[in-house]
């Protein structure tokens, strides 16, 4: 019995602290440190809560972001041009007949210009980065990507312009700038 008479004693000693409002915990005279001066409870400033998120960090979009993303936009293109590329030279009714240009077409024009997109971005971004060493990490992907968008370009300028004539060189080309591309952005990524 004497022990809840000591526990409801304590209650009533601290009830008034319980009315007013909260304070803050000042940890050094917790731990016998130095007591900070509380600014709010003087009643000179108020003292900003720190503010907490549960959001992940996200990274701002920048100039060097959107490189990444041309040169892997560019990477995308030329996969569907890949894979968008017609099967009409099989056909012998077709032979010789203008070609058409659909989406293979501008799928490949598209590779081409991010590519450039990409590369000129990259000179701008990174200029200072390149090395006189090819096996420098940052040269390598600087040359892969020229090397990339050239092969682009080389496929878009030796499409077929009838059926069943196109240049063998034309999906070499293409699939090639694909493939450095993929490296290029392997290395930085």
């Amino acid at each position: 019995m004497r022990w809840i008479t000591c526990l409801l004693l304590l209650c009533a000693m601290n009830l008034p602290a319980f009315a007013a409002e909260p304070q803050t915990l000042d940890l050094f005279s917790a731990v016998g440190g130095q007591p900070e001066k509380n600014a709010a409870i003087d009643g000179n400033a108020s003292i900003p809560k720190p503010h907490y998120t549960n959001e992940p960090f996200e990274e701002p979009f920048t100039a060097d972001t959107a490189h990444g993303y041309l040169g892997a936009a560019s990477f995308l293109a030329a996969v569907l041009a890949g894979i968008t590329a017609p099967n009409n030279g099989d056909n012998p009714a077709l032979r010789g007949q203008p070609a058409k240009k659909g989406f293979h077409h501008y799928a490949g024009l598209t590779a081409a210009a991010l590519g450039g997109a990409a590369v000129i971005s990259g000179f701008w971004q990174h200029s200072e980065d390149i090395e006189a060493d090819p096996l420098d990490p940052d040269t390598m992907h600087m040359l892969l990507g020229v090397l990339a968008t050239a092969g682009y370009a080389w496929a878009v300028s030796k499409g077929p312009t009838t059926i069943g004539l196109g240049s063998g060189s034309h999906a070499a080309a293409g699939i090639t700038g694909a493939a450095l591309m993929a490296t290029a952005l392997y290395l930085e990524f």
